[in-house]
């Protein structure tokens, strides 16, 4: 069986919440995106939720625009969080 996700190199970035280094995006839809500008993330480390400014680098999200989200986006998102959560931080000797 294929993985349906997939995983795409990004400009290293730290999270604004948590100060995690990443450099790389995953795309949980299924449907094989890279990231753009505007679109929404999570980060593996804290569960902060993130947008891609125009560069593609990392930025926290507007509470705003996180309010006006569809009720299926918003509970997929919820659902990713509470994943992190439950698994708590990374280990900064692992790979991510």
């Amino acid at each position: 069986m294929s993985n349906p996700f997939r995983t795409s190199r990004t400009p290293s970035w730290f999270c604004p919440y948590c100060g995690y280094l990443a450099d790389s995006a995953t795309d949980a839809t299924g449907t094989h995106a890279v990231p753009k500008p505007d679109d929404l993330s999570i980060c593996i480390n804290c569960a902060g939720v993130l947008m891609f400014d125009y560069d593609l680098n990392i930025v926290a999200a507007d509470e705003k625009l996180l309010d006006e989200l569809s009720p299926h986006i918003r509970r997929a998102i919820d659902e990713g969080r509470r994943h992190i959560r439950r698994r708590g931080p990374i280990d900064r000797g692992s790979k991510h």
